[in-house]
């Protein structure tokens, strides 16, 4: 296996002559991988701040360090809270900030974004159906 700079990294298969496999699923630079002691695992690590686990022969992702991922849901929840007490909890209002902040977003934060609202909105749902 051989890492760099991109946000992806190959897997040679020893003793061939072929193209090797290209595994993508970082957002940033792969800075270390690793085999499992039997071989069949692979770990990557990269500067967007995430492990990843891949198995080797189907050459798929199966583990993803969640870290990452939480540290962003903490940073853009204010903002979603914010977005829930400006619209007066309108859903199609809080849906359309949505919709105008991911222009300026990554995926990944669109899409913690958009799960954030969800969970919101759903929570509003059930305590406005909670009050007698």
């Amino acid at each position: 296996a051989s890492a760099g700079e991109e946000s992806r990294f190959r897997l040679w298969v020893p003793g061939r002559c072929e193209v090797p496999s290209v595994l993508r699923g970082h957002e940033d630079g792969v800075f270390s991988v690793t085999f499992s002691p039997d071989g069949t695992r692979l770990a990557s690590a990269s500067s967007d701040k995430t492990i990843r686990l891949w198995e080797t022969r189907s050459l798929g992702q199966i583990a993803q360090d969640r870290r990452h991922t939480q540290k962003e849901m903490l940073r853009l929840t204010p903002l979603v809270e914010t977005w829930v007490e400006k619209s007066g909890g309108d859903d199609e209002l809080v849906i359309a900030m949505l919709d105008r902040e991911a222009k300026d977003r990554t995926p990944k934060e669109v899409t913690t974004l958009r799960n954030l609202v969800l969970k919101k909105l759903v929570q509003q749902r059930q305590a406005k159906s909670e009050v007698p």
